[in-house]
């Protein structure tokens, strides 16, 4: 028992502020485990061991778990796609004609009531919140490759009901429901970016989360203007049915 007693006096000595385990504590452990001090200590040796690692020796030791994080983060940009897309259709003659009421000017003779325009914005976020606090349950409980998973399966469903609806409130339901995947897409992938993976690359990785965000707006500006001349419905369904292209979710099932 005179490992552990030595473990902690140096752990009390190097950081007067740091957490400092009792012998009753180390002798309840040794019981559990009687390798429990050699654990210990190599636990302090390979967390000091990464710390002290360079960028490209962090990169090249953990390959994988670097290009997980960055394949889950893609998920991201399904929603900085979605913070444009929306917002810009209420400019859409045809998506205004489609759901919204009568104005009596011919400029713009139809218009989304402005109720409606917060509703459907709102929405979104709504469902967000519901997916930020189901995300630290269930990523808990059943890991980040299963939660990422079935939020993927969620969203590629979900996202049919506001490409088929038929009214405001079809719209306020699919946006809701959509929220919630999205919501999980948020805190998950910055949650493994900054606690799984090596120390030296944190910093990074949960910047490409941001670049991600900004990824999918540009593709959202550019597909709402490649179809901003059109008079169809599809002018206003595609942008809605490309939220479930596979080239943006399938990267994160693969791994």
């Amino acid at each position: 028992m005179d490992a552990p007693r030595r473990e902690s006096r140096r752990v009390s000595q190097a950081d007067p502020n740091a957490l400092k385990p009792t012998d009753t504590v180390f002798r309840k452990m040794s019981v559990v485990n009687p390798d429990m001090p050699n654990l210990i200590t190599g636990a302090k040796d390979a967390t000091d061991t990464e710390k002290s690692m360079t960028i490209m020796q962090a990169f090249r030791t953990y390959p994988k778990a670097v290009m997980f994080s960055m394949c889950l983060s893609t998920a991201i940009i399904m929603e900085g796609y979605d913070v444009v897309l929306l917002a810009q259709l209420y400019g859409f003659p045809s998506f205004a004609k489609r759901y919204g009421s009568p104005t009596g000017n011919p400029k713009s003779p139809y218009q989304i009531p402005a109720p409606w325009q917060a509703g459907l914005s709102n929405g979104a976020q709504v469902g967000e919140i519901l997916g930020l606090f189901i995300n630290g349950i269930v990523s808990e409980r059943f890991g980040y490759r299963k939660t990422m998973m079935v939020s993927l399966v969620a969203i590629m469903g979900f996202i049919f009901i506001p490409f088929f609806a038929k009214s405001l409130v079809d719209l306020q339901i699919g946006e809701i429901l959509c929220g919630i995947p999205w919501g999980v897409f948020q805190t998950l992938t910055t949650a493994y970016a900054s606690e799984v993976c090596p120390t030296q690359l944190r910093a990074y990785l949960t910047t490409y989360v941001n670049l991600c965000w900004v990824i999918g707006q540009l593709i959202g500006s550019g597909v709402l203007r490649s179809l901003v001349l059109r008079s169809d419905q599809w002018s206003y369904r595609i942008p809605f049915v490309s939220l479930a292209n596979p080239s943006l979710n399938i990267p994160e099932v693969g791994q």
